[in-house]
């Protein structure tokens, strides 16, 4: 008998069995197809095609999975779901037998209408499913004793934050447990670290790899080899071979690490809001996020934080060695939302320890504008072109646009200090809009206005006496 466990997230969809991964190296495939004048390629030939043929290519079907029409076919395919079915059938080819059961690990993004596709489509390719669990629990193995949990994934196109429950076993709460940012997914970050990379391509060699298809293409089948290299060292020469000539440039990992922290905002944004005030957390990060410096970095910054970064197909691994804990019922297969421990308990900050330095981020004592400083005590702090009687707060200058009335205030929350935005302009923190409210810390920039009036958070400190005499 084969067990196959498979992890469907289309930033790396896995397949693992008792022998191990069952596709070579990266090991993973994304979900990308490619349409060909010789048919649709799938999963790392159509990566490898999708800068040069950016037209042919797709890779939201995974996401958008359902039996509605595309709006354009690709190839011979019709619908999102005739494209899953095609990968999958695809890739179950270079498996020598027929798995006998399978566990599908799925993302918490994924409708219950997607999953009862997913079950149609595995149906018809005779794949035997035995359970369907949610990536975050599967992906969690041990308990992180005295800790808050945290899992942080990312899909093609959207960074998921999952809260779990700790009691006796992993299990997910409700639905509002499970939270996503769009438009912050893998496919972003690579866009970020390869439009750094580019730049330092043409500020040292006056090329750059992003003007033409072909040396697009180069740089992003070179981009995770160099990724990889930047978690050893923090410094790496990088080259391209393009047109007859060969370029070189310097690449810095802080400097990377900055922008794609940039890139990150507001998934790091999302974290913070999720943190309860004083309470330590425990913040599993998938591989795949890990791999972009900056990522663990920016977690790391929060407060109470441990970040651990989990192994590749880590939710793959995970349903594969619980496999005895799925049992198909008579009514059919449902999603599993809990698991019992497979690994002994993480030990947090202990020799050992998977987890990164902790680091405690400072609150914010004051708020900085046009030279002034004004603190922020336990009354609301209120900001916009107009202040009632006995209001606290700025009153900007009516004529800047952009800026409402009453545009947002400063209060204190149960997890820390929060922005509040009320405008119909939107509010900007650190250059990323806010959606209705964000935890600041110290360092933080607001932007307002279409000129983006900047008020800044700082934190008053005590100077200390030279103690040497000097």
């Amino acid at each position: 008998m084969t067990i196959l466990a498979l992890e469907l997230n289309d930033a790396a969809i896995t397949a693992v069995t008792p022998d191990g991964p069952v596709w070579p190296e990266p090991g993973y495939v994304p979900g990308y197809a490619t349409a060909t004048d010789a048919g649709v390629l799938f999963g790392c030939e159509a990566w490898r095609l999708s800068r040069l043929q950016p037209r042919r290519t797709v890779n939201r079907y995974w996401q958008h999975m359902s039996t509605e029409p595309l709006a354009s076919p690709v190839g011979a395919y019709a619908t999102s779901a005739d494209l899953v079915h095609a990968q999958l059938e695809h890739l179950l080819g270079v498996m020598s037998t027929r798995p006998s059961s399978v566990i599908c690990a799925v993302p918490g993004c994924w409708s219950t209408a997607q999953l009862g596709l997913l079950l149609g489509v595995a149906e018809e390719l005779a794949l035997p499913v035995r359970g369907l669990v949610d990536s975050a629990v599967a992906a969690t193995r041990c308990e992180y004793p005295g800790q808050g949990l945290l899992h942080l994934d990312g899909t093609l196109h959207e960074i998921l934050l999952t809260r779990l429950e700790q009691n006796g076993r992993v299990s997910l709460g409700d639905r509002g447990d499970r939270q996503s940012v769009a438009n912050v997914g893998i496919e972003q970050l690579e866009r970020t670290a390869a439009s750094f990379i580019a730049g330092r391509f043409l500020a040292a060699t006056r090329f750059d790899p992003l003007h033409d298809a072909l040396s697009e293409q180069t740089l992003y089948d070179h981009l995770y080899d160099w990724l990889r290299e930047l978690q050893r060292q923090p410094e790496i020469g990088v080259r391209i071979e393009f047109g007859g000539n060969e370029f070189h440039a310097t690449i810095r990992n802080d400097e990377l690490a900055e922008r794609v922290a940039n890139a990150f905002e507001p998934a790091a944004r999302l974290m913070r809001n999720s943190l309860g005030a004083g309470k330590p957390v425990a913040i599993q990060v998938s591989h795949r996020l890990a791999e972009f410096p900056g990522i663990v970095e920016s977690l790391a910054r929060l407060p109470q934080a441990s970040v651990f970064v989990l192994e590749p197909a880590a939710a793959a691994w995970g349903a594969l060695q619980r496999a005895e804990q799925f049992t198909r019922n008579a009514g059919g297969v449902g999603l599993t939302t809990t698991l019992d421990w497979d690994h002994a308990p993480a030990r947090v900050d202990g020799p050992g320890s998977a987890a990164a330095p902790r680091q405690e981020t400072v609150a914010p004592t004051h708020l900085l504008y046009d030279g002034r400083v004004y603190r922020l005590d336990t009354a609301v702090f209120n900001i916009g072109v107009e202040l009632a009687a006995g209001e606290f707060g700025v009153r900007l200058d009516p004529s800047i646009a952009g800026v409402s009335r009453r545009h947002c205030s400063i209060r204190r929350g149960k997890n820390g200090i929060e922005l509040v935005d009320y405008s119909r302009f939107g509010t900007r923190l650190n250059g990323h809009p806010i959606g209705d409210a964000a935890i600041l810390t110290t360092g933080d920039v607001i932007s307002i206005g279409r000129s983006s009036v900047e008020l800044r958070l700082v934190t008053e400190v005590t100077a200390e006496a030279d103690t040497d005499g000097a």
